[in-house]
């Protein structure tokens, strides 16, 4: 059971001239870090305790609690990075067009994103079958680019760069959920082999977009 919340079991205290809603963001802040830098020692989620993050945050464990209701919560937390890591991805989309050339880079600029936080997506995955928000964020992560993805394509095909095809939003749907998962399997069980799969998913990704009398990479 986790102990009640006590305001005054404080080892961190504001400083001068610093408010308590900027004291408390700041602290809270380092929890979520912790755990960030927890995950990439590689330590499984199932070994990562409410403990070992209040230890690395520099906090007492029962302050921990004034924040987060468990270690499940900052996780949640931790995942919305990663999330709006992939909203940066998209909007930056909204200012160039979806092309043979860009293609290629943005897959890239995809996977790199994933590499940088595969530490937290890990433990998102692992966590997902005990900890709702967790789950809800980990599932809804790969959605969050098929809208765009959908525009660009739809934007493509009005420029002549795209031929007709099936449902933009369909195709965005296959494609985005399609590369998620090799890439979180290559991630997880063989990431030497990342650059290959990628390579194949963005010959699936020409060739539906673009077909086979498309304009080559």
């Amino acid at each position: 059971m986790n102990p009640a919340p006590n305001p005054d079991d404080n080892n961190l205290t504001p400083t001068s001239g610093e408010s308590p809603s900027a004291h408390r963001t700041e602290v809270k802040i380092q929890i979520v870090d912790a755990l960030g830098a927890i995950l990439k020692r590689d330590v499984r989620w199932a070994d990562v305790t409410v403990d070992a993050i209040a230890a690395e945050a520099g906090i007492k464990r029962t302050l921990f609690y004034n924040y987060f209701s468990d270690k499940g919560a900052v996780l949640a937390e931790l995942g919305i990075h990663v999330r709006d890591a992939l909203l940066d991805i998209s909007s930056d989309w909204l200012s160039s067009k979806l092309s043979p050339e860009t293609l290629r880079q943005d897959l890239h600029r995809y996977l790199e994103v994933q590499i940088k936080h595969a530490h937290i997506s890990q433990a998102m995955r692992d966590a997902s079958p005990s900890e709702g928000a967790v789950r809800e964020l980990w599932e809804s992560l790969p959605r969050t680019m098929i809208p765009l993805t959908a525009e660009r394509i739809i934007k493509a095909r009005a420029d002549g760069i795209a031929p007709p095809g099936p449902d933009p939003h369909l195709l965005a749907f296959c494609l985005i959920l399609m590369t998620a998962r090799v890439t979180f399997e290559c991630l997880f069980n063989n990431p030497s082999s990342l650059e290959p799969v990628l390579e194949t998913a963005h010959a699936v990704w020409q060739l539906s977009i673009y077909g086979e009398a498309g304009p080559s990479s």
